[in-house]
């Protein structure tokens, strides 16, 4: 009984300090892959645009993003200032768009993003980097935005395209009354 208790306490022990040296490595690792998972979006965003702009825009998106990223123990809030905020409008300009049809905007991301003068789905198409940064520390998700492709989805929306998740939505396959889908 006793060298079973024994056992038993030095693999819970082991056990444990696998976890925390896994959290360790994890957070160390995944943070530099962040990183290089941002420049990735960063330049993809600027995909459609031409020439030399495609490249200038993403260069500044890139240098936007890099410039964010001050230090392991810094606070994004350091970096993020009113001059990031989005155009905000008052009120729609005539009926307010579902921000909903984007994945990733449920009811309460949409609330607050009306909150913030954001209806419209040409709005959130129009986010510049500064704008993605800004408002994702707002709603407290970091990358958010970036990793569920909003502002693609938000200009699709807006040109007419209708995006798979915009036509589930649609049909009523997500949304409140299925929120796991």
């Amino acid at each position: 009984g006793y060298l079973f208790g024994q056992t038993l306490v030095w693999l819970l022990l082991a056990f444990l300090l696998g976890l925390f040296l896994g959290w360790l490595l994890c957070g160390i690792l995944c943070r530099g892959k962040r990183g290089a998972d941002d420049d990735i979006s960063t330049n993809a965003q600027y995909d459609g645009l031409s020439g030399g702009a495609s490249t200038a825009m993403a260069s500044a998106g890139a240098a936007s993003m890099a410039s964010t990223d001050v230090s392991a123990d810094a606070s994004v809030e350091a970096v993020i200032t009113d001059n990031m905020r989005p155009m905000a409008l008052s009120a729609p300009n005539g009926t307010a768009d579902d921000l909903k049809r984007i994945k990733g905007i449920g009811p309460v991301i949409e609330t607050t993003m009306n909150e913030l003068g954001l209806f419209h789905f040409n709005q959130v198409a129009d986010f510049t980097p500064d704008n993605v940064a800004w408002v994702d520390n707002y709603i407290s998700f970091p990358g958010r935005i970036d990793r569920e492709m909003w502002v693609s989805q938000a200009k699709d929306l807006r040109d007419g395209v209708k995006t798979e998740f915009a036509s589930r939505y649609d049909r009523g396959e997500v949304g409140e009354e299925n929120p796991n889908s």
